[in-house]
């Protein structure tokens, strides 16, 4: 410590905390044993901050002290919340507006399609809510792509917002009865590779372990069908995964499986199955 003194005055501090008032004194926890003998540096505010005239030592008034102590609370008050119901949005609605369906279309997804998986649009958000249901109905999670016009621009958002437990919602899309299952990043090529045979979305591009044994129970091959950029990636989770199948096959496209048509999706996929 070199005993160097900030030069913060009560002027200034009143100025950052508007009226709190100084309610008592106590010795600092930080420059206390060289620079606090008499153990009255640290301010105590009646709105709960604290402040060292001497150091600089702060406590906000939620007591956080650093940014590692925001992190540890916000850890906890996540895991706190894990055993709550998933929700959507309060403003989730089936009624979509012209810049969610105009995205939709550009993939040729069908109204059917849309109503059949429960597509829906969320304003607060301005996202599309794609939601996941079980068999009895209950909302296994929901992950919102988010939409936006030209104008609106919005650079430190994430294109995908996901809510609830990717591992847990174990969502197949397609000809479910068909021997084959292709895995796939995202549920918008998990609804048109289900044109064609059973699709997995994955909601990412991590293929776990649990999924491939419970795959394995269902099907005999497995396709494994990745963004172009996640090309080493697959073939890590095609490793992975063979020993639980009769063939692992990886099909690599220069495009994502959703920005080509049903007939090429076939012809992408057959050639691979004979």
């Amino acid at each position: 410590m070199s005993g160097k003194r900030h030069t913060f005055s009560a002027r200034s501090s009143r100025k950052n905390y508007g009226m709190s008032k100084c309610i008592r004194h106590e010795p600092c926890p930080k420059c206390g044993p060289q620079a606090d003998g008499a153990g009255d540096n640290l301010g105590v505010y009646d709105d709960g901050h604290k402040w060292c005239f001497a150091c600089g030592y702060y406590v906000a008034s939620s007591g956080i002290v650093s940014i590692a102590d925001l992190r540890a609370r916000l850890n906890s008050r996540q895991s706190s919340l894990q055993g709550l119901p998933v929700q959507l949005p309060s403003d989730y609605t089936c009624i979509l507006p012209s810049i969610a369906l105009d995205w939709l279309r550009k993939y040729g997804l069908t109204d059917d399609e849309l109503n059949q998986n429960h597509v829906g649009w969320s304003e607060s958000y301005h996202r599309i809510i794609f939601p996941v249901y079980d068999e009895s109905r209950n909302l296994l999670m929901w992950q919102g792509r988010l939409c936006l016009t030209p104008a609106k621009i919005a650079p430190q958002r994430s294109k995908y917002f996901t809510e609830g437990s990717v591992e847990e919602a174990f969502a197949i899309y397609g000809r479910q009865s068909a021997l084959p299952v292709c895995v796939v990043e995202d549920v918008v090529s998990a609804i048109k590779v289900g044109r064609t045979m059973a699709a997995l979305c994955l909601w990412g591009s991590e293929l776990s372990l649990r999924r491939i044994r419970v795959l394995s129970k269902m099907y005999e091959n497995l396709f494994i069908w990745l963004d172009w950029d996640k090309a080493h990636h697959a073939a890590k989770c095609a490793l992975k995964a063979r020993p639980y199948f009769t063939t692992v096959s990886g099909i690599y496209t220069q495009k994502d499986p959703k920005e080509y048509s049903t007939e090429e999706i076939t012809q992408w996929i057959h050639p691979v199955s004979k």
